[in-house]
Formats: structure tokens, C-alpha cells, sequence
């Protein structure tokens, strides 16, 4: 059996254009149960359904702002090149010489290694000799 996909009934869509209205753009979790629970008395919907209508008419209604906006607004247009290029009988910025730069210094190789002194063995190994006490009454 497939997905059915969801149709929104008329009181459905007036209901959540109604919220999205009051101020509701991005509901969270709770109020997009909220809102299935009361929505599902006019017919069969889903959390996922009211989350995702949210989303989409949000987008739907910033694109119809853009584009009510770029329609009544007069502007002058925005030019394509930066004010330098308008004359081109100016002279062009000055660009200073590509320069290499130091990122990964390389450390300076000393030239005499010095070898540590060899260590001196004991000529005379440690006594291996162990002494017995006994118990002194003081412990």
C-alpha cells in the first residue's frame, strides 16, 4: 500500500492561514501536534503534513512579498561593474607584485650535531649482600 497524499479541506486551509496569520510562521514541536490534533476534526491530517504546510507557505508568501515588492518599487538599476570600470581612460588601481609569502617557515638546519657523552657504566657492580635486623622493641 503507497502513501496517499494529504488534500486539505477548505476549513483545514483557513484554519492554518488563520495561524500563520496571528504569527505562527515556524511552529515547534508541540504546537504542530496541537494543531493536528484539532485540525483532524475536519478530516484526516498529519503531523508531518502541518509542519511541511508551514514551510511551504511561508516560502510561497516571501516569494509573493519579493515579488510585489520588485513590481511596485521604481529603481534605478544596480550597475555591473564597480564605479572604476565606468571610465576606462582612468588608470586602473594599482596592483602591488605578487609576493610569495612565508606560511610554512622551514627551521634552520644546525650544522654541528652534538652527540651526548657516553654514559659510564659502574665498574664495581652493587652490593647484593642483604643485612637481617631483627625487631628492635621501639616498633
Amino acid at each position: 500500500m503507497g502513501y496517499k497524499r494529504w488534500a486539505p479541506t477548505r476549513e483545514q486551509v483557513a484554519l492554518l492561514k488563520a495561524l500563520f496569520a496571528f504569527g505562527i510562521r515556524n511552529p515547534n514541536r508541540e504546537q504542530v501536534h496541537e494543531i493536528a490534533t484539532k485540525l483532524k476534526v475536519y478530516g484526516e491530517i498529519g503531523e508531518y503534513s502541518v509542519y511541511c504546510w508551514f514551510q511551504n507557505y511561508g516560502y510561497r508568501e516571501q516569494q509573493r512579498c519579493l515579488k510585489r515588492n520588485t513590481v511596485t518599487t521604481s529603481y534605478s538599476p544596480i550597475p555591473l561593474l564597480p564605479p572604476f570600470m565606468d571610465d576606462l581612460s582612468r588608470t586602473p588601481p594599482s596592483v602591488p607584485d605578487r609576493v610569495t609569502l612565508d606560511l610554512f617557515p622551514i627551521p634552520p638546519v644546525p650544522e654541528k650535531i652534538e652527540i651526548p657523552p657516553v654514559f659510564r657504566f659502574q665498574v664495581k657492580p652493587p652490593s647484593v649482600e642483604l643485612s637481617l635486623r631483627l625487631p628492635s622493641a621501639d616498633e
